[in-house]
């Protein structure tokens, strides 16, 4: 019996096809690290005494001050004294780490505080507290995390992908990160864990996958130039 030889040729192209499914199901490590530590950089905030050391134009502070209000009346807190000046500090932080800004993308970062609603901030909320300025700090934060908006709208999915992932994170995931983040100095720790959301590679059907997170951990924080391992 002779095989056409279409069918032959058509063998190969299948078989290769194999290989390429079960290398998208099986993600490599260092790819992996690469995307989680390029996550954390994009998304960090510069450190606040760093920040308050640059110098910002009129229209920048003005920006900041609007922000300040909106980002509070957004959680529903009242926020004032040490608190309040924690939470320009901060914000400050990630403006400045976003430099430059354009009046477009300042009017962006408004809008995306009104979509922000209290129970996304709830269910975001890194340590689960209930001090003074943390919601504050969790919504102002999040209209920050730009992998979350389209300009001044949600991502297609979003804000409903990002809390059905942040359910699957382990806290020992959590826990892992924010100490690479707070032994490499990127941005705020307790925030960190956010940014595992944006690497698609380490979720399944929204599901984190721990074994590959842990396998890519050690190279990631190698990325972020972490002196312990």
């Amino acid at each position: 019996m002779t095989i056409p030889r279409c069918v032959l040729l058509a063998l190969p192209a299948a078989l290769l096809m194999g290989v390429g499914q079960l290398t998208c199901q099986t993600p490599n490590p260092k790819i992996v690290a690469q995307e989680m530590a390029t996550a954390l950089k994009r998304n960090a905030a510069t450190h606040p005494f760093a920040a308050l050391a640059t110098t910002l134009e009129k229209p920048e502070d003005a920006f900041l001050g609007q922000f300040h209000q909106k980002m509070t009346a957004v959680a529903g807190e009242s926020v004032s004294g040490m608190p309040a000046a924690q939470l320009v500090f901060a914000m400050r932080g990630y403006y400045v780490t976003r430099r430059p800004v354009s009046d477009a993308q300042r009017a962006d970062y408004l809008a995306r505080l009104g979509l922000i609603e209290k129970g996304v901030i709830a269910a975001l909320n890194p340590a689960q507290s209930s001090n003074t300025g943390v919601h504050s700090l969790v919504a102002g934060a999040l209209a920050y995390h730009d992998f979350l908006f389209a300009g001044p709208q949600w991502k297609p999915g979003h804000p409903g992908v990002a809390l059905a992932r942040w359910k699957t994170l382990p806290a020992e995931a959590r826990s892992a990160w924010e100490q690479a983040a707070k032994d490499t100095s990127t941005g705020d720790p307790s925030i960190a864990p956010w940014s595992l959301l944006a690497v698609d590679s380490l979720f399944q059907s929204d599901a984190f996958q721990l074994k590959l997170f842990q396998e890519a951990l050690p190279l990631a924080r190698e990325l972020l130039g972490s002196r312990n391992r």
